[in-house]
Order: structure tokens, then sequence, then C-alpha cells
């Protein structure tokens, strides 16, 4: 089977269902899959973009209410940022603009292969729905994994100095932008988990709304590493 399309067990792996649980989304029509002949088979892109909203909806977490998924030990977020890429003023006033000044963030990492479209990826992902969690927060991200993007994986973290309107469905403003960028699908969704329990569990947005600096917001991120720690 193409290494972009997974079978229903490697799916069910995957995703940390059983088999019957993960046919019950199936059948429910909660997931995207397709059928050759009576095998359920799944593309890996629209599987990661699937995830990915359910995570950043919550939705995820309450369909599956397991100890060791709300547990998992985050990875170090922190290693993935650098200096470079920490914006403690980022301006725009439209979700047009504050993209268009996340990808100048973004290629000033040095980690760019292609920042023209780096932008089409991370606005063709908010045209498919919005990365904004409701809480002040966008996780902002490629829409598709794509190894001629990007050298190596790397995080970008902004704050606007206006709270700006990005999508979210309450019509709640956004102030703190995360950019994730990953070319590996696995990488993309634990930085994306390490973020969610960060955000949920931890003191990170309140430090971040009165951090002023580059080194402030990135001591806000190692602040809340060991607070999740601590939790575990």
């Amino acid at each position: 089977m193409s290494h972009n399309l997974l079978s229903l067990e490697l799916t069910a792996k995957f995703l940390h269902y059983s088999e019957k649980e993960l046919k019950q989304l199936v059948v429910a029509g909660e997931i995207p899959y397709f059928q050759q002949g009576d095998r359920y088979v799944f593309e890996q892109e629209k599987l990661d973009n699937w995830l990915s909203n359910n995570l950043i909806n919550n939705e995820f977490q309450k369909r599956k209410k397991r100890a060791e998924r709300t547990n998992d030990t985050p990875i170090a977020i922190s290693s993935y940022l650098q200096t470079s890429g920490i914006a403690p003023h980022l301006s725009g006033h439209s979700i047009c603009a504050i993209l268009k000044n996340l990808t100048v963030l973004a290629d000033e990492t040095g980690l760019l292969y292609d920042p023209d479209e780096f932008y089409n990826e991370i606005r063709q992902r908010e045209q498919l729905s919005s990365t904004a969690m409701g809480n002040g927060v966008a996780l902002v991200h490629p829409c598709h994994r794509n190894n001629y993007l990007i050298q190596s994986p790397f995080l970008c973290l902004a704050k606007a100095d206006t709270p700006v309107y990005f999508g979210d469905s309450n019509g709640a403003k956004t102030s703190i932008f995360f950019v994730i960028a990953c070319e590996e699908s696995a990488l993309h969704l634990q930085i994306l988990k390490s973020l969610c329990q960060l955000i949920e569990k931890t003191d990170l947005l309140e430090d971040l709304s009165l951090a002023k600096t580059r080194g402030e917001l990135l001591a806000s991120i190692q602040k809340a590493e060991i607070q999740i720690k601590n939790l575990i």
C-alpha cells in the first residue's frame, strides 16, 4: 500500500484506537476515508488535518478519554524554538496580514526553502478551517507535510500587538500565534498534542500575555514545560 495511504489496522495504531472504535467513526462518517473493495483506506494528509482539527477543538480528547493519552509526556517544545523565530510584537489587522508576517518570521529562522510556498500552505490550511483555539491562541501550520518546504522541523512563537479575529467560531480574537513546521506527520502531531497540553494544563497563556520580550516568551514556554512534567 502506498506510504500516503493507511489501512484500517495502521490507522488504528496511529490514532491509538482499537479497530472496532475506528470502524465506529467510519460508520458514523466522522473520519475521512474511502473504500478499496471491502477495505477501508485512509489518506495520510486528510487524516493529519482531521486529527489537527480535533486536537485544536479538543474533540479528540472528548471522544477518547484515556489516561495514557491525556498524560502523555510532552516533547520539549522549547527545543524547536530559536530566538530568531520569536516575535513579541507581531503586526497585522487581518488573517492575511498575520499569515504574511508569520511567514516572514518563519523565514528568519533560515529553515524555509520557499517562503512563498509556505505562505500558500498556511493560508490554504486556514481556508480549510481556522487553527484558532478559542482561548486567544492559534496553532498555525501548513496544509501538507512536505519535505521540500523546510530544511528541518521548527516552531515560531509570536504575540500580536493587537488581538485580531482569526476565524474562531465564537468570534473571539487571537493574540498568540504558534507556527508548527514539520516534514513528518508523527512529529507534527506530537508537537500539536504537546502544545495543547501546555495550553490547557499550565499557566502558559497567562505568562505569555505578560511577556514583553523574546526572552520572556521563551522563558514562559520553558516554565510551562517544567509545570507539565510535575503534573505527570
